[in-house]
Formats: C-alpha cells, sequence, structure tokens
C-alpha cells in the first residue's frame, strides 16, 4: 500500500469509525487527504465541521489539468486499490465517491495510526522478502558469536 492510500484509508476511518456506513465525499476532499501527511487526516474537517478540500490553483496549466480530470485519476486509483483489497467499498457519482469503510478497513486504518502499528503492516507486507532472510541470517550469527564468546569465557 503507497502513500496516498495509506492517506485515504485513514483519513476515511478517522471522519466515519462505523463500518459499512456510507459517506461522500468530493474528490478535491479526498486530494486534501492526498496532499498532507497521515497524521493530519484527524484535521480533515475545519472548525465549522466542513471537510477541508485542496482545489487546483488559479494559474492556466493547474486549471487545464482539473479540466483533463487528472485530479479525479489521482483520486480513482488509490480508491480502486483499496476496493480490490476489500478495505473499503466505493461507488463514484461525478465529482464525488460514496465511500463506506469494512472490517478489515478499520483494523488496517487502526495499524496506521500508531508507528508500532505502522511497523507491523510494513513487516506484513514484507515478511518473505529476501530482507528478512538476510536479517534472521545476521541475528543468528551474532546470536551465535556471543553465546561461543560467553562460554568461553566462563571457562
Amino acid at each position: 500500500m503507497n502513500d496516498p492510500e495509506k492517506k485515504i484509508l485513514n483519513g476515511i476511518f478517522l471522519d466515519n469509525q462505523k463500518v459499512n456506513d456510507a459517506v461522500y465525499y468530493k474528490a478535491s476532499e479526498l486530494n486534501w487527504l492526498i496532499e498532507n501527511k497521515l497524521h493530519k487526516g484527524n484535521q480533515w474537517r475545519d472548525e465549522n465541521g466542513n471537510f477541508k478540500s485542496c482545489e487546483c490553483k488559479e494559474n492556466e496549466e493547474e486549471h487545464y489539468f482539473c479540466q483533463l480530470g487528472i485530479l479525479m485519476d489521482r483520486i480513482e486509483k488509490p480508491l480502486s486499490y483499496l476496493n480490490g483489497k476489500g478495505f473499503i467499498t466505493s461507488t463514484r457519482d461525478n465529482d464525488s465517491f460514496h465511500i463506506s469503510i469494512t472490517a478489515s478497513g478499520a483494523d488496517v486504518a487502526r495499524k496506521l495510526q500508531t508507528r508500532i502499528g505502522r511497523i507491523d503492516l510494513w513487516y506484513q507486507t514484507n515478511k518473505d522478502s529476501v530482507i528478512w532472510l538476510l536479517i534472521t541470517i545476521i541475528t543468528s550469527a551474532v546470536v551465535t558469536i556471543i553465546t561461543s564468546l560467553i562460554i568461553e569465557h566462563l571457562r
């Protein structure tokens, strides 16, 4: 799971912690989550209770890209991944998304809120990789060396 997907899942969970309870979000509101850091997801609503949004700037180039639908593309890719993994259910209306978080999505979002939880998620996705094989080999070598040094010292 990459950063935009984590940010969207965390923001949706922080906004509505009820499983399978759908809420409408505009693309610009979801874009605010992508543009800000993960830990700012709890600041998504302003003091009036409205969602903060990240509209395109008024300069001509960015306005042109918004007209092409890049903003919707930028939002749809993470939502498609989250929907495919079963973390959310989402449907798209014209310029908004009807999103509800699933039980497995809520579990992942809870883990995203703590450092140890993020480490656990990282470990779960990388535990079968070469890195962990090397870490296991290095750890066993270090333990073997320390054990042999202790035994030699006790003799």
